[in-house]
């Protein structure tokens, strides 16, 4: 292993970060972990977009996402727990 290679934490942090990012994209799991770095409003606030093949198919704009870090962080209660507890009450940015 090349010592010097991560030699700060944010160097081993970055490293290690893109090993999960290849590692668990194909597993759905990707997700979450942005979630817990709180870095979603970084990485997900994109235009998704298709393949372009020139003269074949067009690169196109399919989707834009939309991460909004004063609620999407968390998420909503579902009313049926809400309804069936007397205290519970929804989060408050789902209000």
């Amino acid at each position: 292993m090349d010592r010097k290679r991560y030699d700060t934490r944010d160097k081993l942090r970055e490293a290690i970060r893109n090993e999960r990012r290849v590692e668990m994209a194909g597993e759905g799991l990707r997700y979450f972990d942005i979630l817990r770095w709180k870095t979603a409003e970084k990485v997900l606030n994109k235009e998704v977009v298709s393949i372009e093949v020139p003269g074949v198919l067009p690169l196109r704009i399919i989707h834009t996402r939309r991460f909004d870090a004063s609620k999407d962080y968390q998420w909503p209660i579902p009313q049926t727990p809400i309804d069936n507890a007397k205290n519970l009450k929804q989060n408050p940015a789902w209000e």
